[in-house]
């Protein structure tokens, strides 16, 4: 089976020779597509990222949002190598922290409840049929899924989608994938899948 490495490289590659314009279209999609989906208009507090320059735009979703949802972000807590969660007001709150990653100082917001968010965006680089996820390798995410018991939505290019990749019996999975072409609905015995027309 490929390595885990093996498959992180691959879609790093095809996300770096993507292009400007093509990203934008493709992005475009999976936001206008997020945007209607079910689960997201029901949410009133989502848990989101902030995007790297090669991943998925989110900055755009979440200044769209900002005021009609409660908007929760990720902060890298560096004494404990954890992520602790924060409520966004403002869009000028973020400063560039980990990695450059925008997120909220610590100073600023006191931490959110986890049970109290209803939808997770999470980030990934590779994501299979069964709902398995492959992130960046630091295990933030994963600590920090285990804490919220509601349903995770993965963005992802249609490249970043694999049959199977390697996983623990630990990992959470994801339970909807959005791509520039479908929406696919996940559970632990089967999958759906929904083209876009």
């Amino acid at each position: 089976m490929t390595t885990k490495n093996i498959i992180r490289q691959e879609v790093k590659n095809k996300r770096k020779h993507l292009g400007f314009f093509k990203k934008r279209i493709l992005d475009s999609r999976i936001s206008k597509t997020l945007r209607k989906f079910k689960p997201f208009t029901e949410a009133k507090t989502v848990l989101f990222y902030t995007s790297m320059p090669e991943e998925i735009d989110t900055l755009k979703l979440i200044k769209k949002f900002i005021r009609e949802k409660n908007i929760i972000l990720p902060t890298v807590c560096h004494d404990t190598h954890t992520l602790k969660l924060y409520h966004l007001t403002h869009i000028k709150e973020l400063h560039k922290g980990y990695q450059g990653i925008l997120e909220i100082p610590h100073c600023i917001k006191d931490t959110h409840d986890h049970l109290k968010i209803d939808l997770c965006i999470i980030p990934g680089l590779a994501f299979d049929m069964e709902g398995n996820r492959i992130g960046y390798g630091k295990g933030f995410f994963d600590e920090l899924l285990k804490k919220i018991p509601t349903p995770k939505i993965a963005l992802a290019y249609n490249f970043q989608l694999y049959e199977h990749i390697p996983y623990e019996k630990h990992d959470i999975k994801i339970n909807h994938i959005i791509t520039e072409s479908q929406i696919i609905s996940l559970s632990s015995s089967l999958s759906s899948s929904s083209p876009l027309h």
